[in-house]
């Protein structure tokens, strides 16, 4: 336990320690959130490569720890896709392309799904590898929503295995989640949410050693919301790759919520969600 607080304090400090640098990093490569439609709930340029942060926090941590292999080399195709979305916006398709390679090099290194059938093992574990990533990714809409979940998510993790990388993965995303904080500062942008939804895939599935309730509950939040914005668009007839305004947050502050509360009542949720998960497996 000394070593794992001492790693997850490693990443934290590494992280919050990186991002003030990548204020002028963004404006020097064009890495810019400018808000342009209605999607967008900022009202002011906020720079977008904050993931490099919290990558360079985990790196650094489990350098000095342990690591897996297969999250670092399948993490680095997803690190690079991200950074070039976030600096010159590609399409949706090519971004899949690029997820799907990740997801593939992470199998390759021995990435299993824990099932006893070996094809319905590397399936569901390259299918995760891909969905996982897309729906932090989805949930990045309200500042600090998706940093905040995917700490809960990690911790979840680390509280049912016990793994360093989840543990500095948290400490990553703590680190950079003052710069992340409503009005925020800074943004995890694709490099980060991509990073972190994959990251947290590999560590589910080296963490728990049968698919059950509490691993689908860690993650509740992305994954419904991913599902319901794949079936809302498919049912109107409507390229479910193609964005719109009707994800959960967009739906809370519809209703009224205001930005800070309908981002703490979702990461309560995921909170709370999380929790539940753990306590099961206790």
């Amino acid at each position: 336990m000394f070593y794992n607080i001492i790693a997850f304090l490693i990443a934290a400090a590494g992280a919050f320690a990186l991002s003030p640098f990548l204020f002028p990093l963004s404006r020097l490569v064009g890495a810019i959130d400018i808000p342009g439609d209605s999607r967008r709930m900022h009202r002011r340029p906020v720079p977008r490569i904050g993931g490099l942060a919290v990558l360079f926090g985990f790196l650094i941590s489990v350098s000095f720890f342990n690591y897996s292999v297969a999250l670092l080399a399948g993490g680095m195709v997803i690190i690079l896709i991200g950074i070039v979305d976030d600096i010159y916006r590609i399409d949706a398709y090519r971004k899949l392309a690029f997820q799907t390679i990740a997801a593939a090099v992470a199998v390759a290194f021995g990435v299993r799904a824990p099932v006893d059938n070996e094809i319905l093992s590397v399936l569901f574990a390259f299918l995760w590898l891909v969905l996982l990533p897309n729906a932090f990714n989805l949930i990045d809409g309200l500042d600090g929503l998706c940093a905040r979940s995917a700490i809960f998510s990690a911790l979840a993790l680390f509280a049912l295995g016990g793994t360093t990388p989840a543990l500095a993965l948290a400490g990553a995303l703590l680190g950079f989640l003052p710069f992340n904080l409503r009005p925020a500062r800074m943004f995890l942008g694709d490099t980060g949410s991509l990073f972190v939804g994959f990251a947290l895939g590999v560590i589910s599935l080296e963490t728990f050693s049968d698919i059950n309730l509490s691993l689908f509950l860690i993650f509740f939040l992305p994954l419904t919301d991913t599902v319901y914005a794949f079936l809302r668009r498919t049912l109107k007839g409507k390229n479910p790759f193609s964005p719109d305004r009707e994800h959960f947050h967009h739906k809370l502050i519809d209703r009224g919520f205001s930005h800070k509360e309908a981002s703490f009542l979702l990461s309560l949720l995921s909170l709370s969600l999380c929790a539940v998960a753990v306590a099961v497996n206790i």
